[in-house]
């Protein structure tokens, strides 16, 4: 093989020509089980074999012996290269370090130095035996990048075998002369349980490899990343993501700490935005493999963003101010301008109720502490969206798939943040109860409630943690607007019929607008509740007047029943009526309700169903029956006394039933 640039012959795999410089990558083939480039086939003859054998000592002989530090012992030495080797044959999967070019950069003081470990590649990689590992880090616009004609690449003998291998970087502009780079390597399992040292470099074809300068107070050299795998946070596929920070070079000139520190911390910030920017991309596509993997990575970045680690020999913490809080300002930064209610209806990068899933429950886990300032955005964009219904199936059928494996956390979170932002008194709260319904199974898209005689109060509204105390201080005329905006939400949940109900309060219920939305049943179950609520002189006149507009409505009712709704609206009419009778405070209120419950039974008869006529006796029966027990305990005197001059006993009874 010939460099095309300058025609030196070379021996062996290149990446850059040892002579001009020249990136060779692109003319090479990746064959590297590592992911890394500029990889060659082995050599599988024995003839080819002893070749490169011959050709690696005779490289060893050529190359001047390099002063290394032992990280073994508290004993550091500086390193130094004084000669220039000849060119050799390499090992597969990875570039040895031995042209010009590539030495004449910083004191390789401070490259990985790290004691030899013979590297082998396994001849069946598979995730049972290998770790996938990616990394990514942001290079500093302070190393002139140029991507044509610079390469990026990361450095660590404990990793590749020999101080020399490395993996190349595929660099992704970001302006400004910055670039996101990232590689990916497969590390033996055995392997995971290691502190590995690590180091970026760049490698200019006039310097040669540039290493980058890891600041720290203490100044020294001999220092690297340090690679710490944590088995129980690995992904579903049991992979593995390093997310590094700003790389920075060298300074020209001797910094104050204070000036580098802030200076690190600063790209430190901008790297992190950018590597939560890659994870929340994942969300872009929405499925259970992608929403997965990204609480698994968003995991890993806070578990390596929050303690940056070196090795100087061992593993130690970076002395730089930056632990979870400073990740968790990071976090709800990002949250706040990628994923708010008003970004995501300037972007509409992602669906707004995907946005608000993964925002509560990212909140939920990492800034619980800050979710309060965020309760109305979270209720804006849990808020179901108003499509078609073929199309709101396929939307939520999809949305659901995605979160089964975690399905009951998502609806115990939903259900609490709906709480809680009731309790801060946030009115659209009452637009994420529909969401809180589906989570739970207590209703379906689009299909009716069933009906139920005589239901608990808490089960029928689907608000489980409101009371009826809860219901009448709740009728603002803020939350009826919210309500009659959202309409479309009782068409997907009509279980939310019940909910707003109880928190209109009854005298709301006559309005046209919704009161046609809201079947008789309803109103006749949570008339129920009112009345054996024990606030019956309160709303006894609200009572009334409903009871009119019921009767009203009704009379012109043309259809009969369906079986189990026409017989439950029956049954509770008469149920009710009783209630009513059970008072005087009600005045004749039994008479007016008596007058409904007839209207009902007409309807309700309008059948030759044998089952239903059965039903009808029975219900007739019962109401005459309530009504001369009301007769008897309302008119319990005589009607006249027995004097020279007939007079009524007691007046008030015939006023009682004017």
């Amino acid at each position: 093989m010939a460099c095309p640039q300058c025609g030196n012959k070379l021996e062996g795999s290149f990446n850059i020509c040892p002579k001009c410089g020249f990136k060779l990558s692109a003319l090479t083939e990746k064959s590297a089980q590592d992911g890394a480039t500029s990889a060659h086939p082995i050599s599988t003859t024995a003839e080819e074999k002893n070749q490169k054998e011959d050709q690696d000592h005779a490289v060893k002989e050529s190359t001047t012996q390099i002063q290394v530090a032992d990280i073994n012992s508290d004993e550091k030495t500086d390193s130094e290269l004084t000669k220039t080797p000849e060119p050799g044959n390499e090992d597969a999967g990875i570039y040895r370090q031995k042209t010009s070019p590539c030495l004449s950069g910083p004191q390789v003081e401070e490259n990985i130095l790290m004691p030899s470990c013979k590297f082998q590649i396994p001849e069946d990689s598979s995730i049972n035996e290998e770790i996938l590992v990616y990394f990514h880090a942001v290079i500093s616009k302070e190393f002139h990048l140029e991507p044509e004609k610079d390469m990026v690449v990361l450095k660590s003998e404990v990793l590749f075998g020999s101080r020399d291998g490395f993996i190349e970087m595929v660099p992704s502009p970001l302006g400004d002369n910055q670039y996101l780079i990232e590689g990916q390597y497969r590390v033996p399992k055995e392997k995971i349980q290691e502190s590995i040292p690590y180091k970026y470099a760049v490698c200019k074809k006039e310097y040669g490899f540039i290493y980058e300068t890891i600041y720290q107070k203490e100044k020294n050299d001999l220092i690297n990343r340090c690679l710490t795998i944590n088995p129980e946070l690995l992904t579903a596929e049991g992979e593995w993501h390093q997310y590094d920070d700003m790389i920075h070079p060298k300074p020209k000139s001797n910094w104050p700490w204070n000036s580098t520190e802030k200076t690190v911390i600063e790209g430190r910030n901008f790297a992190g935005k950018e590597m939560l920017q890659i994870i929340f991309d994942l969300l872009k596509t929405w499925n259970e493999q992608k929403v997965g993997e990204f609480f698994s990575l968003l995991q890993q970045f806070f578990y390596t963003y929050s303690g940056p680690l070196l090795h100087d020999g061992r593993e130690r913490r970076w002395g730089l101010p930056y632990d979870s809080n400073q990740v968790k300002y990071l976090l709800k930064h990002f949250l706040d301008k990628h994923l708010s209610f008003d970004a995501i209806k300037k972007t509409a990068r992602i669906p707004p109720l995907h946005a608000g899933i993964i925002g509560l429950l990212v909140y939920n886990k990492y800034l619980k502490d800050s979710m309060t300032n965020q309760l109305s955005s979270l209720c804006n964009l849990l808020c179901l969206p108003n499509k078609a219904e073929h199309h709101f199936r396929s939307f939520w059928n999809d949305f659901v798939k995605a979160l089964s494996y975690e399905n009951r956390l998502v609806a115990d979170a939903v259900d609490t943040l709906c709480h809680t932002a009731m309790t801060r008194r946030i009115e659209k709260w009452v637009l994420v109860i529909p969401l809180v319904h589906l989570l739970t199974g207590e209703s379906k898209p689009y299909e009716p409630v069933p009906p139920v005689l005589n239901p608990q109060f808490d089960s029928w509204t689907g608000l489980k943690r409101i009371t009826r105390t809860d219901s009448y201080g709740a009728s603002h005329m803020n939350l009826i607007q919210i309500m009659e905006e959202y309409d479309y939400l009782i068409d997907i949940d009509p279980l939310l019929v019940h909910s707003w109900m109880s928190l209109m309060g009854v005298d709301y219920l006559m309005k046209d607008k919704l009161i046609m939305r809201v079947e008789l049943r309803d109103i006749l179950q949570y008339l129920q509740f009112i009345v054996n609520s024990g606030n019956r002189k309160r709303m006894c006149m609200v009572v009334r007047h409903l009871t009119s507009y019921l009767i009203k409505k009704e009379s012109n009712h043309k259809k009969s029943f369906d079986d189990k709704d026409g017989e439950c609206c029956l049954k509770t009419a008469v149920m009710l009526l009783g209630s009513i009778t059970k008072d005087t405070e009600f005045g004749d209120l039994p008479l007016q309700f008596l007058d409904l419950v007839c209207v009902i039974a007409k309807a309700y008869g309008l059948t030759d169903s044998q089952t239903r006529k059965i039903i009808h006796e029975e219900s007739v029966k019962d109401t005459l029956q309530t009504m001369r027990v009301w007769q008897t305990n309302t008119f319990h005197n005589k009607l006249l006394k027995k004097q020279h001059v007939l007079q009524f006993s007691l007046p008030s009874e015939i006023q009682n039933t004017e």
